[in-house]
């Protein structure tokens, strides 16, 4: 028998172009561990353009929050995103959006008519951070697409990519689409009226865009199914609702709960169930993520660089405004920095955890560390 050669055929088998996932454009989260596990490290890191991400949680666990976290970053990056779908309507994203890019910058203290003060975004402040915002962050509301088809809804996304390969948007005309959730969007799937077969179609069809239109990270929200007495299934994906398609077709999912021991507290937890970009999983030792009440912010544990975070929008404001409003912003600087530092000096920030065990090294007799860790109640 005569030997074939394959050599160039395997190199290229389809006639593709190759592509090297560590130049692909990604998307950070802003929660610095998940970005430097998902591909390339931080600052690099994040969701996958030309592919299609789940996020999973049970309701009322933070979702959007974190949602609109990854919009801001993407804004940092002159990546516009399109927000459809959505529980929220009356421009209510947008309005957490603002809240959140201001962060401890914006914060100032108002009275009500009670005379009782309360912490707000300052007026001017919130005023320049929609301006920045108003040219990433496309909010579809549920008032825009109510009665919509799936096949409108695909058109939107479509026409969302070519008015950026028609633009001058930076990073190859790339951006973020993020539909929440799955629930709303199979029902809005015609001529078909077994609900598993819809959520099929919904997550086939959009994983196939992404692909295709390549310009795009698509981020689809999935409920978790309720939790069942029991033993847990024995693969985590399989506690995405609904049907099994929905994890086949996804590229990276990335699970989102809240701290089970703790229902009142801040924290957050993130597995990273699938990742078939790269392969990198973590199913064991999630994650831990903050969340700041008084400026919506969330940020890995201990992550006081992000928790501090300046957003463009007031350097931006900075190079064109008065006199009056530059002492304003220097003001904010100043304050800014003064929480900062106290912030570092008072808790365990910076320090290094040990990220399989949480385990934390401090010298004995550091009282303020000690004092830091017992309110989280941790052993040491």
């Amino acid at each position: 028998m005569s030997k074939v050669d394959l050599s160039d055929f395997c190199k290229n088998p389809t006639g593709e172009k190759r592509i090297n996932i560590r130049t692909l454009v990604k998307i950070p989260t802003g929660i610095r561990e998940v970005d430097a596990f998902l591909g390339g490290g931080y600052p690099e890191g994040g969701i996958w353009v030309g592919h299609t991400t789940g996020i999973t949680s049970p309701e009322n666990t933070g979702k959007t929050t974190f949602l609109i976290k990854i919009m801001i970053k993407a804004a940092e990056k002159d990546i516009p995103s399109m927000y459809l779908l959505g529980e929220d309507g009356d421009g209510a994203v947008m309005d957490k959006a603002v809240h959140m890019a201001g962060g401890r910058y914006a914060l100032t203290t108002y009275t009500d008519e009670s005379g009782k003060p309360y912490t707000d975004v300052h007026h001017l402040c919130e005023e320049k951070i929609r301006l920045w915002l108003s040219g990433y962050l496309w909010n579809l509301d549920n008032s825009t697409t109510d009665g919509l088809d799936f096949e409108d809804i695909k058109k939107k996304i479509i026409d969302f990519s070519n008015k950026l390969r028609s633009s001058n948007c930076s990073h190859d005309e790339v951006g973020l689409v993020v539909l929440d959730n799955l629930m709303v969007l199979q029902s809005s799937v015609k001529g078909d009226n077994d609900t598993y077969s819809r959520q099929s179609k919904v997550c086939k069809d959009l994983a196939c865009l992404a692909k295709n239109l390549g310009n795009l990270a698509i981020v689809l929200v999935a409920h978790s199914r309720k939790e069942q007495s029991g033993s847990a299934p024995e693969n985590i994906n399989d506690n995405i609702s609904g049907s099994a398609d929905i994890k086949n077709s996804l590229s990276c999912i990335i699970n989102w709960k809240r701290d089970s021991k703790n229902c009142e507290s801040n924290y957050r937890m993130v597995l990273i169930s699938k990742n078939r970009v790269d392969g990198s999983i973590r199913i064991k030792n999630p994650f831990v993520v903050d969340y700041d009440k008084s400026t919506h912010t969330l940020f890995s544990k201990g992550d006081v660089d992000e928790q501090f975070y300046k957003y463009r929008w007031i350097e931006e404001w900075k190079r064109d405004c008065s006199e009056e409003e530059e002492v304003m912003i220097n003001e904010m600087y100043a304050r800014v920095a003064d929480e900062k530092k106290a912030a570092m000096e008072n808790s365990f920030y910076g320090e290094e955890l040990d990220a399989d065990n949480g385990i934390i090294e401090i010298d004995e007799g550091d009282e303020a560390l000690e004092e830091a860790l017992k309110k989280l109640g941790a052993d040491y």
